[in-house]
């Protein structure tokens, strides 16, 4: 009965306090949500990608042979342990001619890396074509189009049809980036789009690719460690039994070759003895009719025609004989041929070789480490709210603790309401929070994502680990405030408990000592200042809030500035051109016509090619390879220069300059070698002569001497950059029409398309700025209102005094406010100082691997923060200002009573 009783004087307190319930909860329920959110939404993209991979059953390893393989060497390796199921593809990689874009056909397998469709169908005849949905952004082409491929006539040949009728468009799993489809060693080096055929659309006997699935990678996480662990063991022990499987189909065939021509030799040997023999007897017939010719000193008429016969059988025969000499070189040149031929190479690739793969994952872990920063801010100040609020509570009801001390509760008994007001805030805030967190803040960011990468939907799923802490954090924030509170006071008397609590007294601050400045000030200033430093607690809680939402609020706009900074800076200060002209390789003439345009007023020829970097320390990263005569002025197209200085760098025969991100990446410094992969899948070490300040993308410069050297080929030109005049839209696509008439060039791209395109693929980011202004104002709200609620509560005595005293309501407004003003203008001040460390901090967790951010914040971003700060500010004070107008004098006057 007595608990009864203390359980409804519990549900009381809640209801009478329905303000600081709500403040209490509403800023929990922001430390959950952000901390649920944000914490979920790695775990919940690599979830995603992982349901997406075994949806589509992705492929674990790829297997890559020098010589291909046939239907008996898939078989085998089907064969091996621990394979699961392998699915043999032909892929051929088409260079288009009538465009600077490279198709890569692939065939379909219904078991294996099956196409997500997006419309359509899947192709069902050799003439029907399964197209990239990436394709729409570089053509334009649509379902039931017919795509009419114009390339080589060798690689012509390897098709059954040049024509084919556009069924569907889809995307892979293999390529999960929305961009980037591959190298290849045709055209510009790199895939634009894919096509998905049946097999007998390629016409060959050996297929160039198996994809293989493994038996003990069934089950587990795409993105775990201990998948990468299987798939590159299984991977190395593949390879060698592939290799094995290759090469004994390979020494088969060349010593069933040599046989074939051991056979033909010596079937020519024996026709070359025959005809020897022949030889003879019509050179003894020949001699034998000429000695009777001599006897009778004449020729007859059948003597004569026996003699030519047997000339012209002798011309025959030497004719056969020259003719299986002939063939015994050519057979002689064969056999070196075949043993001059070098042994079967086969190359395995797994997932995390991919690009787009292992970047996915280095988000989802930036966003991951972001978590671990912000909500630990939002609990702390969560924690000192629910201090500040739960010692006020104590404190108006000191009375009645002292009267159930005095009629004999325990100190448990007594807790109880405290404790029932902390577990429903913790309880109520830690459902809303869960609830918006999982399923809110994942999907905002995911979408945003969804830019930059091929997944259809996300699979959410309730992260236990997160929502464990999160419910601790606040059981914590509220029964820890709980009991620091009642510490004290339970132990003290009842005839100390209900005795009002003495005021804090006031106290001499360090600004009197300071007397120029403070006897310049009002009475109502030096009240404001003494009392902020009477409330020291307060003070610093309100600091504390406003200097954090400040400070996301600023990096919120820095992180906008910095990603809006990345096209001026790329585009326009270190790259000077506005044309990137491309042209048939090897073609020089371009130049000259180039130069007479007059729109044209510099002209740069290079070799560029895309390759990849391959290091072990980091995942794979795709390269822009420049190659361009040393002695040329690159001055008038790029800006060179060492990062954080204006040191000019200069091409030399000595090594290639970096750009600064890669080196980043690979933690790479001038002296050091980078390896990327040449077209023959072959490593090539290059040394680092210098590194260069770049943004977006990565790219190295070479000379064509250094390039010729390490990579064992010309530097043939097929790249031109240009510097023009200044064009409009309508001026740009009427050069670029006009330069197009020239056969050729293959295609002409503007800088200023690249800026849009660029400013889209970082947009992404947008909504990390969003979530944490957003965020950040809230908090601020929520801490100003709990904070100025507390203040107005503590001082209902001191504010009905002062109304006796014929104090105006504006002036009774403005002695709380004041102080508020005066914290918010030093939280803004604080704000900004931290707002720049934390920017710093997400942007170089959130940086992506082919981007630099540039660490800049405007000042207008520390304008529009202050004011957002501000306008926050102002909300709770015209809320708490109605409060302030409805004071009961009197009843605040006697209540001490």
């Amino acid at each position: 009965m007595k608990k009864k009783a203390l359980q409804k004087m519990a549900m009381r307190e809640i209801l009478r306090n329905k303000g600081r319930f709500f403040s209490i909860i509403g800023i929990l329920f922001l430390g959950v949500s952000f901390f649920v959110g944000i914490s979920s939404v790695g775990p919940d993209m690599l979830y995603s990608a992982n349901r997406y991979y075994e949806k589509q059953k992705m492929s674990d390893l790829h297997l890559i042979s020098t010589v291909g393989f046939d239907k008996e060497d898939v078989s085998e390796i089907k064969q091996l342990s621990d394979v699961l199921k392998v699915a043999p593809r032909k892929n051929l990689p088409i260079p288009l001619t009538d465009k600077n874009q490279v198709l890569q056909l692939i065939t379909y397998d219904e078991n294996i890396d099956k196409p997500y469709l997006l419309s359509g169908r899947l192709p069902k005849n050799e003439q029907e074509i399964l197209l990239d949905e990436r394709v729409k952004n570089v053509r334009k082409i649509k379902l039931g189009d017919t795509l009419t491929i114009q390339t080589e006539k060798d690689v012509e040949d390897k098709l059954s049809s040049t024509s084919f009728k556009v069924v569907g468009f889809a995307n892979l799993p293999n390529f999960i980036e929305k961009i980037a489809r591959g190298n290849t060693n045709v055209g510009k080096g790199s895939v634009d789009f894919f096509g998905i055929v049946l097999p007998k659309a390629i016409k060959s006997e050996f297929y160039t690719q198996v994809d293989v699935c493994l038996t003990n990678t069934k089950g587990v996480e795409a993105y775990a460690n201990s998948y990468e662990k299987i798939v590159k063991k299984e991977g190395k022990r593949l390879e060698k039994s592939a290799l094995a499987i290759v090469q004994q189909r390979v020494d088969k065939e060349k010593e069933k070759q040599l046989n074939l021509l051991s056979d033909k030799k010596r079937e020519l040997e024996t026709q070359k003895d025959e005809l020897t023999r022949k030889r003879q007897e019509l050179v003894e017939s020949k001699v034998a009719i000429e000695q009777i010719i001599s006897q009778l000193g004449g020729l007859s008429s059948e003597m004569e025609t026996q003699l030519a016969q047997l000339n012209a059988g002798l011309t025959e025969i030497e004719a056969g004989i020259a003719k299986i000499t002939s063939g015994e070189k050519e057979i002689a040149t064969a056999q070196e041929k075949v043993h001059s031929l070098a042994k079967a190479k086969v190359m395995v690739s797994n997932r995390f070789e991919s690009q787009g793969y292992s970047e996915y994952k280095e988000n989802a872990k930036r966003l991951s480490e972001i978590a671990t920063v912000f909500p630990i801010f939002f609990f702390l100040v969560a924690g000192l709210i629910c201090f500040t609020t739960l010692t006020r509570m104590v404190d108006e009801n000191r009375m009645e603790l002292g009267t159930l001390k005095a009629l004999g509760y325990t100190r448990g008994d007594i807790s109880i309401k405290y404790l029932l007001f902390s577990i429903v805030t913790a309880v109520l805030s830690s459902l809303l929070g869960i609830f918006v967190g999982t399923f809110f803040f994942p999907t905002i960011i995911f979408n945003a994502y969804r830019t930059m990468y091929n997944l259809p939907t996300l699979n959410m799923q309730f992260q236990v680990g997160f929502l464990v802490i999160a419910v601790i954090a606040c059981l914590f924030c509220t029964i820890g405030a709980c009991f620091l509170t009642l510490r004290k006071d339970l132990k003290s008397f009842p005839s100390t408990l209900m005795l009002a609590k003495v005021p804090k007294s006031g106290r001499r601050i360090l600004l009197e000592r300071i007397t120029f400045f403070w006897e310049r000030l009002s009475f109502l200033q030096k009240v404001a200042l003494r009392n902020l430093f009477r409330y020291k607690g307060r003070m610093v809680m309100v600091m504390i809030g406003v200097t954090g939402c400040m400070a996301m609020i600023v990096t919120g706009f820095g992180l906008r500035n910095s990603i809006s900074e990345i096209p001026e800076k790329q585009l326009v200060e270190l790259n000077h051109y506005q044309t990137i002209v491309t042209v048939k390789k090897g073609t020089l003439s371009i130049e000259e016509s180039l130069k007479n345009e007059k729109q044209v007023k510099a002209v740069l020829p290079l070799y560029l090619m895309n390759k990849q970097v391959k290091e072990t320390s980091k995942s794979t990263q795709q390269v822009n390879v420049c190659v361009v005569n040393k002695e040329t002025k690159l001055d008038k197209f790029m800006n060179l220069h060492e990062p954080n200085s204006n040191k000019k760098l200069k091409l030399t025969n000595n090594g290639i300059l970096l750009s600064q991100k890669l080196a980043l990446l690979y933690k790479k410094k001038v002296g050091d070698t980078l390896t990327v992969q040449d077209s023959d899948n072959h490593l090539v070490k290059l040394k680092i002569a210098g590194i260069f300040e770049n943004y977006a993308g990565h790219v190295l410069y070479s000379s064509e001497e250094y390039y010729k050297e390490k990579f064992d080929q010309k530097a043939e030109v097929n790249t031109y950059f240009v510097n023009t005049q200044k064009m409009s839209d309508r001026q740009e696509n009427q050069f670029a029409t006009k330069l197009m008439k020239n056969k050729d060039i293959l295609n002409v791209t503007f800088v200023s398309k690249m800026g849009n395109a660029l400013n889209t693929s970082i947009e992404s980011l947008d909504v990390v700025m969003w979530v944490m202004i957003i965020s950040a104002g809230l908090l601020a709200f929520v801490v100003l209102y709990n904070l100025t609620n507390i203040n107005i509560a503590e001082r209902i005595r001191e504010l009905s005094t002062i109304k006796v005293l014929g104090f105006y309501p504006s002036e009774v407004t403005l002695y709380v406010y004041r102080e508020n003003i005066l914290l918010t203008i030093a939280g803004i001040l604080f704000g900004s100082f931290f707002g720049v460390l934390l920017h710093r901090f997400v942007l170089k967790t959130a940086e992506l691997d082919n981007m630099m951010f540039v660490t800049t914040i405007y000042p207008v971003s520390f304008l529009y923060s202050a004011a957002l700060t501000i306008f926050f500010s102002m909300i709770v004070m015209l809320l708490m200002s109605r409060k302030l107008k409805k004071v009961d004098m009197i009843a605040a006057l006697k209540s001490i009573e």
